[in-house]
């Protein structure tokens, strides 16, 4: 949907609108869901309509704006129009919340060609797995060479990203920054890659993209499937999301046979070392989990999810894209503080026992 002040970069592109271009690299993929393997405690009552409502995966590929002026991590504009990409979390409600956090003094000027990993989340782990990561795999998909593109990226990115660039054979010369809250940059010519997700789901190319970038670290070693991983999110520090008991869980989960992780306390190539080698991946739903990504096909996953729809399920989507078995123990809401839950005892106690049946399947 396009107006006077906005502009869908979907209708431009379709429109042929001068300055605007689109390469397709994976089209729209529909269907129903693959269920999750299993369900324990209070299962949340629009559960079924949530999850298997989302039958659409967008179409993934390159987007292009010449004369683009950019700034925060998702303000585009051209001819004095907002530009849209609803596939990259770019809309209405997100643009109007980075207005009133951005306020550019200085102008930018970038006479160059420049790839913009823009939309929100360039601070975060999990945005950057699931988000960000695979944006630099859809320009190797798109055949061009990642490590000779110059790439237009705020000059406060957190260290893992910066790690992971390294990772990836990305030159610190190839990167331009900017300050993401005083610069307006004025770009000639913006390469845009596009989410290989919609809400929930994950575009097929996920798969071959998060393999290519695991064997940038573990090279072409089989997996050794040593060990079941308990990641905690203890050390996270993220107050919105709060398993109650997760002291209690965390000694259940090692006296059953699982080695503790807090990803936060690993460098990149350790915590994907670790994926890799996993038999089983068990954890408090967020960030540290989507990290199955670098874990095999077939390793199954289960997830603690709070009794409700907050935050959705795309872990499933995640463990769709690489062939991985996803299953959920809800908890029930404390009423402590929003989103704060509780996995019951007698939960735990069937989750252990379901436990060898699942690392035999």
């Amino acid at each position: 949907m396009s107006d006077d002040h906005s502009l869908n970069i979907v209708d431009a592109c379709r429109d042929k609108l001068p300055g605007f271009g689109w390469r397709m690299l994976s089209p729209e993929e529909r269907g129903p869901r693959k269920p999750p393997r299993f369900l324990l405690g209070p299962i949340p009552e629009d559960f079924a309509d949530t999850f298997f409502g989302d039958e659409v995966t967008p179409s993934c590929g390159l987007s292009t704006i010449e004369a683009v002026q950019f700034s925060g991590d998702r303000l585009l504009y051209r001819d004095g129009r907002h530009i849209f990409i609803f596939e990259n979390g770019i809309n209405d409600f997100t643009v109007n919340e980075a207005l009133g956090q951005v306020n550019p003094v200085r102008d930018v000027v970038i006479d160059e060609e420049v790839v913009l990993l823009c939309g929100p989340g360039y601070s975060m782990y999990g945005h950057w797995i699931v988000d960000l990561m695979p944006r630099i795999g859809l320009l190797m998909a798109a055949g061009l060479d990642i490590r000779t593109l110059t790439y237009l990226l705020p000059e406060q990115l957190p260290r893992f990203a910066w790690d992971w660039l390294e990772i990836l054979g990305i030159p610190r010369a190839n990167v331009r920054t900017y300050h993401v809250t005083e610069d307006r940059c004025h770009i000639r010519k913006a390469i845009i890659p596009s989410n290989l997700r919609g809400y929930m789901r994950a575009n097929s190319l996920m798969r071959d993209i998060c393999s290519s970038f695991t064997r940038q670290v573990v090279g072409d070693r089989p997996p050794t499937r040593s060990h079941m991983l308990y990641i905690s999110r203890e050390h996270w520090g993220n107050a919105t999301r709060r398993m109650v008991n997760a002291d209690e869980i965390a000694t259940r989960m090692e006296t059953a046979g699982c080695k503790i992780v807090y990803p936060e306390k690993l460098s990149i190539r350790e915590q994907v070392e670790l994926f890799y080698d996993a038999r089983a991946l068990i954890g408090e739903y967020g960030s540290g989990l989507h990290s199955s990504v670098f874990a095999p096909a077939d390793v199954p996953v289960v997830a603690f999810h709070a009794a409700e729809i907050h935050p959705a399920f795309l872990q499933s989507g995640l463990c769709d894209a690489k062939g991985q078995d996803c299953a959920y123990v809800f908890g029930a809401l404390t009423g402590e503080h929003p989103h704060a839950f509780r996995v019951s005892t007698r939960d735990i106690d069937r989750l252990e026992r379901f436990l060898p049946y699942l690392l035999k399947a």
